[in-house]
């Protein structure tokens, strides 16, 4: 699951309240798929402009100043996964 003690803990945990859920379900057997199960515990990687054109039009603002001031900054900083972006 993990090399690193406490995530692979956190892993187990959270696959077992999804088997126990699973095994409780009497009225439905349905399989469960334990690998896809614990890929999707993983976090995403996602570039700053794709969080950027998913986050700004759901804001009510004029877009043009933070997409002309994330235009520069990609430019300056890269365009990474917005995990690895660091004050």
């Amino acid at each position: 699951m993990s090399k690193c003690p406490d995530e692979a803990a956190k892993y187990a945990k959270r696959l077992g309240y999804i088997l126990e859920a699973s095994w409780s379900n009497t009225t439905r057997i349905q399989p469960v798929d334990v690998a896809n199960i614990i890929e999707s515990f993983k976090p995403k990687s996602v570039l700053l402009s794709e969080m950027a054109e998913e986050y700004l039009p759901l804001r009510e603002i004029d877009q043009a100043p933070p997409r002309s001031a994330l235009s520069t900054f990609i430019a300056l900083a890269g365009d990474r996964d917005v995990v690895s972006y660091t004050r």
